[in-house]
């Protein structure tokens, strides 16, 4: 017979009973109910409305960083000119 020690869980194998509050036969215990796994819901992401990007908010850095992310070469160093480079690049 089998025994589960409901506070620690350790499990015994025996050929007499036991008798004590913490110890169940392991054929009484209740099914143990898996986990339903459900999907997350995915929350639609608000973008930004291309009239409210606004470049000369950026620092330079941070400019340099969209251009990069967008295969934009700058060849300026001053801020205005790189965001007439990064404008002239997204008329194209």
């Amino acid at each position: 017979m089998q025994y589960k020690n409901i506070r620690t869980g350790v499990v015994i194998d025996v050929t007499s009973p036991i008798i004590g509050k913490s110890w169940v036969p392991i054929d009484e215990l209740p099914p143990i109910e898996e986990p339903t796994i459900t999907e997350p819901i995915e929350e639609p992401v608000e973008e930004e409305p291309v009239d409210d990007f606004d470049l000369t908010k950026m620092t330079v850095d941070e400019l340099k960083v969209f251009a990069t992310e967008n295969d934009i070469e700058l060849t300026a160093t001053k801020k205005a000119e790189i965001i007439e480079e990064i404008a002239k690049a997204f008329e194209m």
